[in-house]
Formats: C-alpha cells, sequence, structure tokens
C-alpha cells in the first residue's frame, strides 16, 4: 500500500502529517515535546509523486491562449530587408545576408476575443534588425515585408497525434495592426474563422482561445510566477520561478541597446529559449504580468505590466 504524507502544524502546536492511502485519508499525530516520541520523521517513506497543483492548474487554464508566431519573408522582399538592415547598421554585415531570407519565429498569446477576430500580442524583437527607436517601422511596412503565420494549441496537438508519414503542417494567416518599437511589442489580427483545426478540409477551429487578462496583483520580489512559451517545434513549454526585481532598467541588463529599448523589465530566474521570446508571464491567477524580452544564464527579463497596459490602452484593447 502507498502512503502519501502532507505535513502541516496542528493546532496545539504539534506536527501532522495526513496519510493518504488507497481506503482514505486518515491522520496521525506527532509531538515534538514528547521525549516518550519513538517516531523518527527520518524514516517516513518518500513522497510518491510531485504535486504543484497551482502551476498545473494556471497552465491549463492558459495552454489554449498561446500561439506559435511565424514571420515568413516575402519572396520579393529580400532586396528591401537588405536596404534596410544596411541603412541601419545595427547588424554585422557579414550576418545581414541571412536575415533577407529567414523566418523569425516567436510567442504569441490572445488579448482579445469580444469580436469575430483575436487579438494576438506578441515581442517584436525577433525583427528588431528592421528599426530603431529612432527610426521606427510601421505595421504596414512589416506587412508588406513579411507574412505572418500562426497555429494554435488545438492543431498542434492534433498535428502530433496524427501519426501519417510526410503530414504537413499548415499555419493560418494573421495581420500586423500595431507595433511598439521603444516597448518591443507587436499586436496581430486574425479572423476567428481563419484560425485552421487541424485536416485537409480547411476547417475553423471549433475551440475556444480565451483571451489573457492583466494582472490585478502587485508584483513583489520573491513572488512566484510561471512561463507558457512556444519556441519552434516545441509547444507548450513551461517554466516557474520567483522574481527577483520588478523594475529594472534596459541599461541593468544589457551593455548595449542599439534600437533604443525603453521598458521597464521584470527580472525572473525563469530560463527562456530562442523562439520564446513574447511568452506570457502568469500569476496566481493566471492573468499575465509581464512579456518575455529575453534571457540569459538562466535568468529572464520581461516587459513590464504598466509598459504592456500602455500599449494595450492606445491601441484600444483596454480601457482606462
Amino acid at each position: 500500500m502507498l502512503y502519501c504524507y502532507r505535513p502541516y502544524w496542528g493546532q496545539r502546536g504539534c506536527f501532522r502529517a495526513v496519510v493518504v492511502a488507497s481506503y482514505g485519508p486518515t491522520c496521525r499525530c506527532f509531538d515534538f515535546r514528547c521525549v516518550n516520541q519513538k517516531k523518527d520523521l527520518h524514516q517516513m517513506a518518500a513522497p510518491t509523486i510531485f504535486s504543484n497543483p497551482l502551476e498545473k492548474w494556471i497552465f491549463h487554464k492558459t495552454k489554449e491562449s498561446v500561439f506559435l508566431v511565424d514571420f515568413v519573408p516575402k519572396k520579393d522582399a529580400d532586396g528591401k530587408i537588405e536596404e534596410i538592415l544596411n541603412r541601419l547598421e545595427t547588424v554585422p554585415e557579414d550576418k545581414r545576408q541571412k536575415l533577407t531570407f529567414e523566418d523569425r519565429c516567436c510567442t504569441g498569446f490572445v488579448v482579445d476575443d469580444k469580436s469575430q477576430e483575436l487579438k494576438i500580442l506578441c515581442s517584436a524583437h525577433c525583427l528588431d534588425h528592421l528599426f530603431t527607436s529612432e527610426n521606427p517601422i510601421s505595421a504596414q511596412e512589416i506587412g508588406d515585408l513579411y507574412d505572418i503565420n500562426i497555429i494554435c494549441d488545438h492543431y498542434e496537438c492534433s498535428f502530433r497525434k496524427d501519426k501519417t508519414p510526410d503530414k504537413i503542417r499548415y499555419y493560418s494567416r494573421a495581420n500586423i495592426v500595431q507595433i511598439d518599437c521603444d516597448k518591443d511589442l507587436i499586436l496581430l489580427n486574425v479572423s476567428k474563422k481563419n484560425v485552421l483545426a487541424y485536416g485537409k478540409n480547411g476547417r475553423a477551429c471549433r475551440h475556444s482561445h480565451p483571451a489573457l487578462v492583466p494582472s490585478k496583483r502587485h508584483l513583489e520580489p520573491m513572488e512566484k510566477v510561471l512561463m507558457v512559451s512556444w519556441p519552434p517545434f516545441r509547444p507548450r513549454t513551461v517554466a516557474s520561478g520567483k522574481v527577483s526585481h520588478c523594475d529594472r532598467e534596459y541599461a541593468d541588463t544589457s551593455k548595449t541597446n542599439l534600437v533604443g529599448y525603453t521598458m521597464t523589465l521584470v527580472e525572473v530566474n525563469i530560463q527562456s529559449e530562442p523562439g520564446g521570446s513574447g511568452a506570457p508571464l502568469l500569476d496566481a491567477d493566471a492573468n499575465f504580468t509581464g512579456v518575455l524580452h529575453g534571457g540569459a544564464d538562466g535568468c529572464s527579463w520581461f516587459i513590464s505590466l504598466p509598459d504592456i497596459c500602455q500599449a494595450l490602452t492606445s491601441w484600444g484593447i483596454l480601457t482606462q
């Protein structure tokens, strides 16, 4: 018979452990003040499972809201992209050619689902070779240079369950409607009927993609948070950690700032991956409190909630 010990302090100052067995829960009391207590806690059976119920609840509540976003250069856009790269000179010359034809991936999540369209927020810095704060690029210009493809969690799950050889992953097409080059944010929209379900008939996904809402909590150091990201071909990449600092300046995190970013950053001891940028940082209520900007050495930095809310308000997603 397997037992799971769940320790807590009893009302009389004694240490208790609920022993969960196959026939139901019972209670045993271990009083550390009693010299006759013969049971040594070090002799307890090891727990049989790990349990993180809150983290698991947050993940399951938010996974349907997270999308893979892929910016694909249009066939005739390589010359225009190269022209911008040469003009800005923020990328070393030997790396510019690759950026003219390379896909740029990031993570996005739904911030508005009220109408017949979904609004998806993601990071802009996967395209920051095309702009600086002094030389911003417009949403229309990006739309002229890139096709924006997305995949929802439901499609990806069905795709992976299908064991047909040589199957093809089909993407839904989104449009860019807003960009904030200073704060590293992009807003996309996609018609709900154009979010594809897996299959050959091009049906719309019948599942919901609920909007995440801004956190109402006051973020503090040592507060536990969770991130759900989607690096390329690695959906549902989940990590939890603790906030180490709530308002880093960009200069605190990088010796260079060629783009001229001005956002405040939240520092969290969570490891992040390339392509995860744009992922939501989630509080205990499963509401977003940051957007992943980048990371290094097991630490990640997230665009702060005030910067996000300011952008979403100016774009008409949030009301003051």
